[in-house]
């Protein structure tokens, strides 16, 4: 998928995305539990990804002093990020590429991205650019799909002769190999297994429309 492809999924489904991002949200929620033991107060973060701006309003709250910036190749999603802006908690909302970032070198204390890398082809470029913006002693979080992940829909295509490709997700020796080539020290990574069910195949499908994990499968037309 190309960048105006993928800038126009993510448009046609800003409005309804919250209603239907029950992973998306669950993932998030766990990844900001990892800052409860970060010492650093930051100065300036960026919610890479940020999509409708949950995870960057739960950021403003934590670090009520820092500036706050919720970057997205989507203008609609970042409207829905804007309604989020408080007076108080203000959230500054940036549209741009996540492979060229339009910030200075050094100039972010944390970087958080959730279930943001795995809609690119080159997250190891991504990953450049993080380190390049990131300031030094700065944080990168950040939570990506990996391998296995739709792994029921996929056997179920393939047990009935249903002809759709899915992507291949970058592994953890992957994505750790990545953070050490630009720079970053002793990487720590996990996994975890989500497992969703849904009582019907039209909820699976409505889900996946509604929040654009469709676009990233070939050949896809429910």
């Amino acid at each position: 998928m190309n960048q105006l492809q993928y800038q126009a999924a993510l448009d046609r489904i800003a409005t309804g995305y919250d209603r239907h991002a029950a992973l998306e949200q669950e993932v998030g929620k766990r990844l900001l539990e990892r800052l409860d033991h970060h010492r650093r107060t930051p100065q300036r973060v960026l919610d890479l990804g940020c999509g409708t701006g949950s995870g960057s309003e739960v950021l403003k709250k934590n670090f009520k002093k820092a500036l706050l910036i919720g970057l997205d190749l989507s203008p609609a999603m970042l409207k829905q990020l804007q309604s989020r802006s408080r007076l108080t908690r203000p959230l500054r909302a940036l549209c741009a590429d996540f492979h060229n970032l339009p910030l200075a070198d050094q100039s972010v204390d944390l970087v958080f991205s959730s279930l943001s890398l795995h809609w690119s082809s080159e997250p190891a470029a991504i990953i450049a650019e993080v380190r390049r913006v990131l300031r030094p002693e700065g944080l990168f979080l950040f939570s990506t799909l990996g391998p296995g992940s739709l792994a029921s829909l996929h056997r179920s295509c393939v047990d009935n002769a249903i002809d759709m490709r899915f992507p291949d997700f970058p592994d953890l020796l992957e994505l750790g190999n990545a953070l050490m080539r630009t720079g970053f020290g002793e990487p720590v990574m996990d996994r975890e297994r989500i497992t969703l069910e849904y009582s019907s195949l039209a909820g699976l499908v409505t889900e996946l429309n509604a929040t654009g994990i469709a676009q990233l499968i070939a050949g896809w037309d429910p």
